[in-house]
This record gives structure tokens, C-alpha cells and sequence, in this order.
């Protein structure tokens, strides 16, 4: 989803018919394909960009018979603290047409709030990968989250 010119899996997703990487066009609130038709789901840069988050997940999740893995914006990281104190009245994202920003509560609560169960977070930084989970928190630019609907596999045991 929001594949932008990424040519990366099967079916790629996007609202913009201008980008070149799509082969679906579509909007993630209202996902044009059948209950649990695709294995895994790659969200990038997707949620900080839409009306209802909880909506995209939700869509997600029926859509994903597996994993859902999200990439967001980490509003834990320092840069964007600093600029949220040097501009307390500004967007969250000055620059950007980000609605909201992102942290490991945030997406804990879209995940419960939509039946799903955090598997685990993420940040990555190169240059911080073989440092503590805190350094990378702060200076990570984006937060990496998988989660799947274990209510589904419950059932069938």
C-alpha cells in the first residue's frame, strides 16, 4: 500500500495514478480485494497520510491472511522533538502532509482497538543497529511494527 515507485510484491497499491510502481489503484480505506487474498501486507509511509488509520487497518486486516507490517514516522525521534518545541503550533510534520505521527503506544492501541496482536517493533538505523533499543527509539526516523489477527488462527485450534 502507497507502493509510490516501488516495484517490490505482487500487488502494489497507490492513490496517485502518476506513480509508476502501481497496478492497483485504489483508496486504503476501501481495499478492492477479496477477504484474506493476500498473504502478507506492507504498509510504508501510509497511516500518517489518512482520514481514519483505524479504517486502513481495518481494511488491512481483512484483506491480510498473515502478517501486516507497518512502517511509520517515530514521533519518539529527537529531530522531530526538537522542531515540535521550536514550533508548538505547527502540524506534526511541517513539510509533509502527515495527519498524525506514530510511537509503540499509538500502534499498540490501533492493534487492540482492530482485533490484532503487536508481534513485535522495530527501528531501524544503520548507523544505531548495534546499540541499545533507547538509542535507536531516539534516532530512528521510522518505526517498523508487525502485526497479524490471531483472533483468525485462534479459531481454528
Amino acid at each position: 500500500m502507497g507502493c509510490g515507485d516501488d516495484h517490490r510484491g505482487t500487488v502494489r497499491m497507490d492513490m496517485n495514478p502518476m506513480r509508476n510502481g502501481i497496478n492497483l489503484l485504489a483508496d486504503a480505506h476501501f481495499i478492492p480485494l477479496r477477504d484474506k487474498s493476500i498473504s502478507k501486507t506492507l504498509c510504508k509511509s501510509v497511516l500518517e497520510h489518512v482520514d481514519s488509520p483505524r479504517k486502513v487497518v481495518l481494511e488491512m486486516k481483512r484483506i491480510t491472511a498473515d502478517e501486516i507490517i507497518l512502517v511509520v514516522p517515530n514521533i519518539v525521534n529527537l529531530g522531530r522533538m526538537w522542531l515540535n518545541l521550536k514550533h508548538p503550533l505547527r502540524k506534526v510534520n511541517a513539510g509533509t502532509k502527515h495527519i498524525q505521527g506514530w510511537d509503540s503506544k499509538l500502534i499498540n492501541h490501533i492493534a487492540n482497538s482492530t482485533g490484532l496482536k503487536v508481534l513485535s517493533f522495530d527501528w531501524r538505523l544503520r548507523r544505531f543497529n548495534k546499540m541499545g533499543l533507547v538509542i535507536r527509539q531516539l534516532f530512528s526516523s521510522h518505526m517498523i511494527a508487525v502485526l497479524k489477527d490471531v483472533g483468525a488462527r485462534d479459531k481454528t485450534d
